[in-house]
């Protein structure tokens, strides 16, 4: 049981079948490259705008091969999933927001 609850949003970003890699697709979006990560793994990344500018700053975990949750302060939460959903395009990755499923 925690002792305090943080105000933090959390997004799944998962494949919807074995074909389509979230990790490429996070890859060409976010700051740190997540080819390396073993499953279970933690690495903080952020989302940048065309000029540098910082979207939102985020914990990327890894829970299995195509699927990644990202925790990032509420108040990006909502920024962060509607920009992902404008870059997913045709890939085959669903992105949701589990923030009620996780307690941080």
């Amino acid at each position: 049981m925690p002792c305090c609850a943080l105000d933090r949003a959390v997004i799944s970003l998962k494949s919807q079948d074995r074909g389509d890699d979230v990790a490429e697709f996070l890859g060409g979006l976010i700051t740190n490259s997540l080819s390396e990560i073993s499953p279970d793994a933690i690495t903080f990344a952020a989302l940048l705008t065309p000029q540098g500018k910082i979207i939102a700053d985020f914990f990327v975990h890894k829970r299995a091969e195509n699927h990644y949750l990202l925790e990032t302060a509420q108040k990006f939460g909502t920024a962060l999933a509607l920009r992902l959903k404008m870059y997913k395009l045709r890939a085959k990755i669903d992105i949701t927001d589990v923030s009620d499923d996780f307690t941080v």
